[in-house]
């Protein structure tokens, strides 16, 4: 397939170098503008004016303690069921617990009180006090601030019930019709929250039209329920239109985090929404304002988004969405979102970044944010201007409103040397904070703080978790991993397509037949390309260098841990002169690490809980592009432990359905790497695309046409 500007992945890197020897840059600067190909420019054009957006903006919260119940015809139905007052039972590790303390919003006695500093020690000092705007480090006897989750959580006999209803429809983020999908008829999801050590009751319902989906809760560690992860192909076979699985998990972390599809680029769509799980925190505050989801926004499809990625390099960002909304960039439609702060109160601010591509740079104009957790890690709070959040990351953070009666912006800006946009946040295409004293209705004059467009995290010395865990160093330097990042290039005549890899494979995955499955079953041996990394010994510290040998920083994720993060650095990493800058005494914990450009970064964690784990950059491109691997933990603990899970019938009945609709999709899988490629004449495309068609009808002009006609019925169907 011909695309006469197309540029080469060698011609990009050489021209990036060119104008940052020895770094590199983003896509960005020698990416050159495109038309859209012909296949898609005619029903690009048909999306619009689509039709009014059927979905709604924002999301509606799933309070804990009471029921919710929206319109089974319209919306699907949303169902909490938790007591006010709810009761713990003995933890994993830790003896029996008296009640779960409520959380209070009560004010009290804080107003005068404007500092902020950790509230590990008064948890220590005051173990029976309630959770309040004074202790919120307090949670139940024998749990609280100081309380390491990855190991000890109270079970508070509790089940939060939700029902999430995906289907086809249109929304409007930023004030005109796109083609999206809605969760519950809005988009982005319901938020999901309940209280720490809560089982979750999720039931998930695909009424797509030609899509399959599965619905992974991100950063939840999904102790001894790895079949409940929701990774199509890793631990479950997807949804096929119009089938449905309950998920059941319980929330052994606190903080905030988000569920979102793991089928394809699907998430980008719209399949996705916030949770909260409710636990104590690491400095006080008076009124927690929820989550703010931070993601980029695209006219396109999501699909389509993908398709030119891999060719392109990054589509640019049109604007950038806080909970699922914002204005154009010229302010002309759309709504901004917005937040509400008491004067001379603490208010805590759940941020997410739920963006397919983009690092962004959040900044509240005149005010500080205390960090008080990263994803579901509790923190020492520090306090910043600038917060550097990255895809898949979490930051609760609390801010003191101690400025004058105004409004302010709430701005997310791109991360420049990796993340490029439409809207970089300078202008008024923003959040608002507005105090609840002030009188004006004005846009805010307020000015931003000094911004870096450096593509990193917050430094790991300000990451110092609350409850402190060394990791063993000693079987270190014969047992550490190196892993590289990189990415292959493929060209044939001018179609130039990237393909990402680590450790040298770029994966794919067999929807058909999950990788949890097959270990139940006893298989040792897999294709190289599923890309399994077996850990077969039991708690045992696992070391990893993650080595960037290209010019992309990639955020990296993993399930089913929080892993250590010991240090990282620039260029390749040298055991000899780098293991003094490592970190084992009690480094950064979280589940998702940017890997720098060009650098290196260590990660570490303790093979403490069996099954099919997924690594992957979570940058939706680049996972689908193939980079990925699972790590295989304790395989021989496996069919102990899952056998009944994946030989039962709801398992079979999804898998049975699912192959069943595979054999007859529109369309057929085609991400997580290039899969096998054939070329015929100046055409390159899936093996299955060819295949379609007899061999007797296999010239040149025979294949252009049906990839045309691949390509139209692709289109179709993400509408």
């Amino acid at each position: 397939m011909k695309f006469s500007n197309l540029v080469s992945a060698a011609a990009l890197a050489a021209s990036v170098e060119a104008q940052r020897p020895g770094f590199g840059a983003p896509f960005s600067f020698a990416v050159p503008s495109f038309a859209i190909p012909t296949q898609f420019a005619s029903y690009a054009s048909a999306f619009a004016g689509y039709g009014a957006p059927t979905g709604k903006l924002g999301n509606s919260a799933i309070p804990v303690g009471q029921t919710k119940t929206a319109s089974a015809t319209a919306y699907g139905s949303v169902k909490t069921v938790v007591p006010t007052v709810p009761t713990a039972s003995a933890s994993s590790t830790a003896a029996a617990a008296p009640s779960v303390i409520a959380v209070s919003n009560s004010t009290a006695s804080s107003a005068a009180n404007l500092t902020v500093v950790s509230t590990s020690q008064d948890a220590k000092n005051n173990p029976g006090l309630p959770n309040s705007a004074l202790h919120r480090g307090n949670w139940a006897s024998g749990f609280d601030i100081n309380t390491d989750p990855s190991t000890t959580w109270p079970n508070t006999g509790n089940t939060v019930k939700a029902t999430l209803t995906i289907t086809n429809g249109t929304c409007s983020p930023q004030g005109d019709s796109k083609i999206c999908f809605l969760i519950n008829g809005q988009y982005p999801g319901p938020k999901i929250e309940a209280n720490w050590g809560d089982m979750l009751e999720i039931t998930v319902v695909n009424k797509l039209q030609n899509n399959g989906t599965s619905i992974h809760w991100h950063g939840f560690q999904q102790k001894q329920s790895n079949v409940q992860d929701g990774v199509g192909g890793v631990t479950e076979c997807p949804l096929a239109p119009g089938d449905s699985k309950t998920y059941r998990f319980q929330a052994t972390s606190y903080g905030s985090s988000w569920y979102h599809s793991h089928f394809s680029g699907q998430y980008g769509e719209g399949v996705y929404g916030p949770m909260v799980i409710n636990g104590p925190t690491s400095a006080n505050y008076d009124t927690d304002l929820g989550t703010v989801m931070i993601s980029d926004y695209y006219p396109l499809t999501a699909f389509q988004e993908e398709y030119f990625a891999s060719r392109f390099g990054p589509p640019s960002a049109t604007n950038y969405l806080l909970n699922g909304m914002n204005v154009k960039v010229d302010g002309s439609a759309g709504q901004r979102a917005k937040f509400t702060f008491t004067p001379g109160k603490k208010h805590k601010l759940r941020l997410i970044n739920t963006s397919t591509d983009h690092h962004f740079k959040v900044q509240i104009d005149g005010h500080k944010m205390w960090v008080v957790q990263a994803d579901f890690v509790a923190i020492q709070p520090y306090a910043v201007s600038e917060l550097s959040i990255n895809i898949g990351q979490r930051y609760d953070v609390i801010v003191v409103a101690d400025q004058a009666a105004s409004n302010y912006w709430f701005r997310a800006m791109f991360a420049g040397d990796c993340s490029f946009g439409a809207n970089d946040g300078s202008g008024i295409a923003n959040g608002i904070i507005s105090y609840s004293n002030t009188t004006s209705s004005a846009l805010p004059t307020s000015k931003a703080a000094a911004h870096s467009d450096v593509c990193v995290d917050e430094s790991l010395g300000a990451l110092v978790p609350v409850a402190v865990k060394a990791v063993d160093s000693g079987l270190f330097a014969n047992s550490v991993v190196t892993t590289a990042v990189g990415a292959n290039v493929l060209t044939t005549n001018n179609d130039t397509v990237f393909q990402w890899t680590i450790g040298g494979i770029s994966q794919k995955i067999d929807w058909s037949a999950p990788t949890l499955s097959s270990a139940v079953n006893g298989l040792s041996v897999f294709d190289a390309a599923k890309h399994v990394v077996s850990l077969p010994n039991a708690n045992a510290w696992t070391y990893w260098v993650l080595y960037n040998a290209f010019f992309v920083p990639h955020p990296m994720h993993l399930h089913g841990h929080d892993f250590s993060i010991l240090g990282s650095g620039s260029g390749a990493f040298n055991a000899a002169s780098d293991i003094g800058k490592l970190n084992f005494k009690n480094p950064a914990r979280r589940d998702v690490v940017t890997l720098t450009a060009r650098g290196w970064t260590v990660i570490a964690f303790k093979t403490d809980n069996p099954g099919a784990w997924l690594m992957h950059c979570h940058i939706a491109w680049h996972a689908s592009g193939g980079l990925s691997l699972q790590y295989l933990e304790r395989p021989a603990d496996i069919p102990s432990l899952y056998s009944s899970a994946v030989t039962n019938s709801a398992f079979s009945n999804t898998c049975n359905n699912w192959k069943k609709y595979a054999a007859t999709m529109p369309y057929k899988q085609s991400d997580s790497g290039l899969k096998r490629r054939e070329i015929v004449g100046d055409v390159e495309m899936d093996v299955e695309v060819l295949a379609e068609l007899p061999e007797r009808r296999r010239d040149e002009a025979s294949v252009k046409a049906h990839l045309n006609k691949h390509v139209r019925r692709h289109v179709k169907s993400w509408i």
